[in-house]
């Protein structure tokens, strides 16, 4: 599990084994809590002591989780917007055929999560096109 994770730009998770594991290797890290006094993750912090890489998004109203996902939303559109610029190839016409023939990378492609339950999700996913 952990060569996994640490294959991956972000970890999004519950308050879980993988979020405290990601937490542990120094992956980038980010844990959705419900509200109550989760003593492993401190109060009223959106950081955790333990683990420096991460940044936890907490419920402010029992079994309400719009805002916590509209909070998560606006954070991962930046943290994408620095992921594409840091690693997004320049496009280029002429080489697309053969860059895509090859399977490397291409131009990066955006997908909008389905609607889940009535609540609007904005996610993005990102990644080479193949």
């Amino acid at each position: 599990m952990a060569a996994l994770i640490a294959n991956l730009d972000l970890v999004i998770a519950a308050d879980s084994a993988v979020a405290h594991l990601a937490g542990a290797i120094g992956e980038p890290t980010w844990v959705l809590l419900p509200m109550g006094d989760v003593w492993r993750w401190m109060l009223r912090r959106s950081d955790s002591s333990c683990y420096p890489t991460v940044r936890l998004f907490r419920q402010t109203s029992p079994l309400v989780w719009e805002p916590v996902i509209a909070n998560l939303t606006q954070a991962l559109r930046g943290f994408l917007s620095v992921i594409r610029t840091q690693r997004a190839p320049p496009f280029d016409s002429r080489n697309m055929q053969s860059t895509l023939a090859r399977g490397g990378p291409g131009p990066w492609e955006e997908t909008a999560l389905p609607q889940s339950r009535g609540m609007e999700c904005q996610l993005v996913v990102t990644g080479p096109v193949r």
